[in-house]
Order: C-alpha cells, then structure tokens, then sequence
C-alpha cells in the first residue's frame, strides 16, 4: 500500500484528473500528455506524496531504475548526456544507475555484467564503443535502448543521429565558408563506429562538391590533447589546411590551441567546426562552431523508448552552431 498522508484521490482532486490518471503518472506510463504529467507531478510535490516504491515494485513488477552505460563520464559530452538522462527519468519518479566503461570491449562487457548481477532494472540505456549491439542485448535480458552514434542493426533500437549526415553537414559548413584545403582530424580504429561514419561524411561533402578531400589525421583517443597534436602536424606541414573537421569537439578545442601556439589567427588562416556541442565550446577563444543533437531530446526519447509496449528507434535531427571559429566573412 502507499506511505501515509496524501492518496492518489487527493493528487487527483487538487491536479483535476482522475486517480487512474495519477496512478500512470507515479508509475512512469508514458500514455499520458506532458502537460497532465507536469501537472500532477506539482501536485505530488506540493502535498508531499511520496509513494512506497517495495510496494509499487510488488504490484507492477517495475524497479523505477535504469541502468545508464557510457564510455568515460569525465568527458564533458557524457557528462552532460548523463545529466539529462537523470533529468529525464527523475521527471517520471525513475532513479539512474551509472556505469563509465573507459571504452574498452573489456569495460564494456564488464559494465553489463555488473548492471546484471546488481539487481533489477527497468532497462538499460547505452552508448557503446567496442562491444556489438547484438551482444550487449544478449547479456542484458532487459529492455535495452542505444543511444548518439553507435551503429545498431534494425531490430535492436536505438534513439541516436546519423554521424554520416551530420558530418556532411558539418564539412560543408567549411567548404561554404570558402574553405578550399579541409583536414580530418579524428580517424581512429578505437572509436571505430563514430570514426568511420563521420569520415564518410566529410568524404561525402567534398564528392558533393567536386573537391579533393584534405589529409585525415589519426588520433588514439577524442582528446584536446590529442587535438593538439594532429593540428601541429597539420600546420607544420608543407601544405597547410585551411579549415579542420574536429571529429569531436574536445579535439577541436585542442585545434583552436595549437593553432594559436602557431601564431596563425582562427578563422582567418584556418576555420575550425567540431562535433557533439559541448558547453565549454561556447567559452573558447575564438566561440567554437560545431554540430550537435539536443541531448535533453536524446534522453527523453530513449526514456520513453525503454518504458514503451513497442518501441521504435528514432534519428534525432542534428544542427549547426555557427561561431567565431568559422566566422570567415
């Protein structure tokens, strides 16, 4: 039964619902309008409801917690993908299990095994890197959801964006700027699935445009540092680039760094764009142009995604933020 003081009749009298509707609404159904959700939800919190979750565990057969897989927590994109993961489901009364992989096959394997053997969960949300989708699902015997890049067959599902088209997107926003010798910089076996499809893409621009593709520079991991490294090799070369594709905003963040080490001015000498729109972008000298899905969208379709009867996968539009860093006039 419910803890003591208010009832789901009070909620519904003070909300102007019936208790039916209240009941979805605490025990995470998604058949109910976010207007009517938000609503009740106020009323839950301003006459201090608070339902016995044993007990809704026992009638349901639902834990009110998911289990939430990314491959490094400390990098700002999955930071910022975990808080909006959290947001979501604290929305729906639903608690988060975060696990960081390191990005390893072996950390990853690892991180389902774990979520396994700790107990019950309503589903299991990830972003892999190494370990194959369909493998994944076969260990975790749970509703699973993948999210952002990865490459997921048609019969799993997966809330995510296409890396092909926005990679395309964001290369083209150089070429269009005038950039006429564009590098990669991103191109590495570790990170393979987002690797592979963001160069196609800016392949893809270039074929569009009847253009030779510039040098793609390898890095062993999505770092500023690594950043640093391949933007110096790029402008101590003979044949220096005039715009870079950072394939992840953290290495573009190094670009804009070792292009200023260089005393070479960005934009005007060359433009950088990244990918992933991380908050730090906003700050960088000069404002980082990159490309991006909104991440709270992401959350709350996979959100909904793991509580539907038939859930369907869903490419998430992606966008260009134009900055200071492309800002060529």
């Amino acid at each position: 039964m419910e803890s003591s003081g208010p009832t789901l009749k009070d909620i519904a009298r003070a909300a102007g619902v019936s208790p039916r509707t209240v009941s979805n609404v605490v025990n995470g159904y998604v058949h109910v309008s976010e207007g009517v959700r938000k609503r009740v939800m106020a009323e839950c919190e301003r006459l201090g409801y608070r339902p016995n979750r044993a007990a809704r565990q026992l009638r349901t057969g639902r834990s009110d917690m998911i289990a939430l897989i990314v491959p490094d927590i400390r990098q700002p994109y999955f930071a910022a993908l975990a808080g909006a993961v959290i947001e979501a489901a604290h929305a729906r009364d639903v608690g988060v299990f975060i696990e960081s992989t390191g990005g390893s096959l072996k950390g990853e394997r690892a991180a389902v095994e774990r979520v396994l053997t700790l107990g019950h969960f309503d589903g299991l949300l990830m972003t892999l890197n190494q370990l194959a989708p369909t493998e994944a699902a076969a260990m975790a015997k749970v509703s699973c959801v993948f999210m952002g890049p990865t490459a997921v067959p048609d019969n799993l599902v997966h809330i995510g964006i296409d890396n092909v088209e926005a990679a395309r997107l964001a290369t083209g926003h150089l070429l269009d700027q005038g950039c006429r010798h564009v590098a990669a910089v991103g191109v590495t076996i570790l990170q393979t699935g987002a690797s592979e499809s963001r160069l196609k893409g800016f392949l893809a621009a270039h074929r569009e445009r009847g253009l030779e593709p510039g040098p793609q520079i390898s890095v062993e991991q999505f770092s500023r540092e690594a950043g640093v490294e391949a933007t110096r090799a790029l402008v101590s070369g003979a044949e220096r680039p005039d715009g870079i594709f950072a394939f992840s905003d953290l290495l573009a963040l190094g670009a804009l760094h070792a292009i200023r080490e260089a005393g070479l001015d960005c934009p005007r000498d060359i433009a950088v764009i990244g990918y992933d729109n991380i908050e730090e972008g906003r700050f960088a000298i000069p404002p980082l142009s990159t490309i991006g899905a909104d991440l709270n969208e992401l959350a709350e379709e996979s959100l909904a995604a793991i509580s539907a009867k038939t859930p369907e996968s869903r490419a998430l539009a992606m966008r260009i933020v134009a900055r200071g860093s492309t800002a060529r006039g």
